[in-house]
């Protein structure tokens, strides 16, 4: 999955969508921006669809545990002898999914975290004792990703054109092009970045 089409990264450079000349590197421009996004911002902006899958993770501390970036979390377990089995399903009210409300810095979303709010407590350690099964993924990519992801696109695609890492000419200026990660590209992703080893950006 990339966070545009092809279609909207032609509209965005002014192709018409039945000029398919370039589509198969328009596609890899795409490709390598969505991975480069993912990339910088240490965290995937996948949609998560309707499948409920289990995943597993190591508590570092006893009330709280960063998860992979989740739609909808619908049941947490815990291995009662630490053995890889998850048998014990904690009540609803013993836990709970952050951010409250589903929203960070006004923006929508997806549960970062589960929270131990009763009772049970998360065994601490190395070995993965909880198990958490929901939609894991994005309810949709936020518009500024995908804008991120045509600037990007865009850029690597008429990296083609300047072998050198300049376009341009007298007429219109120079201009140095790279690889890099573009400046308003930067700037677009920084609410979104994750920060190192904790579960929220």
């Amino acid at each position: 999955m990339t966070y545009a089409t092809v279609n909207e990264l032609k509209g965005y450079l002014s192709i018409g969508t039945a000029d398919v000349i370039d589509d198969s590197q328009l596609t890899d421009a795409l490709t390598s921006a969505t991975d480069l996004i993912d990339g910088y911002c240490g965290r995937s902006f996948t949609e998560a669809g309707t499948a409920v899958t289990d995943r597993v993770y190591a508590a570092s501390a006893s009330c709280y545990v960063p998860i992979d970036d989740a739609a909808e979390v619908t049941t947490v377990a815990t291995s009662t002898a630490l053995d890889g089995t998850y048998d014990y399903e904690w009540d609803d009210a013993d836990w709970q999914a952050e951010p409250l409300n589903g929203i960070v810095g006004g923006r929508a979303w997806p549960v970062t975290t589960i929270r131990a709010v009763g009772s049970q407590r998360f065994s601490v350690g190395s070995i993965a004792s909880v198990q958490v099964s929901g939609r894991f993924g994005w309810t949709a990519v936020p518009s500024s990703v995908k804008q991120a992801c045509l600037i990007q696109s865009a850029r690597l695609f008429k990296r083609a054109n300047s072998p050198v890492g300049i376009a341009g000419g007298p007429e219109t200026g120079l201009m140095r092009v790279t690889g890099s990660v573009d400046t308003d590209v930067q700037r677009l992703l920084l609410p979104y970045r994750k920060s190192p080893g904790i579960g929220v950006a």
